[in-house]
């Protein structure tokens, strides 16, 4: 037995029309994958070698003197991270928002442009040609 639902009552919860919980699970786990790659990348550090009395007031006021570090040779060197953090924050926010976008339901249609690519797919595959015979005049 069917039932026929009214196109304005929703049949599951949702955030806001086209977005709910299954839809955020699928933004959440892109976060993470992204973010742990920003985390992996927040790791790699460079170390730039500075002469410090030579560097201009403004080149030491970004030089916090904590930072500085001389080796064994007496050279005065900071370790700096190699990919900026707004490069980081990129990272995580464009693949996000880009998950967000697929997985949203058109609330029109009911319709992802995930199950959009899918239900093209499996026409592309499917049999375009009618085989049939037909029978004219008897």
């Amino acid at each position: 037995m069917k039932y026929l639902i009214p196109a304005n009552v929703a049949s599951r919860f949702q955030f806001f029309a086209g977005f709910g919980f299954k839809e955020l699970i699928y933004v959440l786990i892109v976060i993470s994958i992204f973010g742990g790659f920003s985390l992996l990348l927040g790791f790699i550090t460079e170390q730039e070698f500075v002469d410090y009395d030579h560097l201009s007031l403004q080149e030491q006021m970004k030089i916090e003197e904590q930072s500085l570090l001389v080796n064994d040779e007496g050279s005065t060197y900071f370790i700096k991270k190699s990919v900026p953090m707004i490069a980081r924050v990129i990272i995580v926010v464009f693949p996000a928002a880009l998950a967000f976008f697929i997985v949203r339901k058109d609330p029109n249609t009911s319709q992802s442009f995930i199950d959009v690519l899918v239900m093209f797919f499996k026409f592309s595959k499917s049999q375009k040609k009618l085989l049939y015979v037909k029978n004219i005049g008897g």
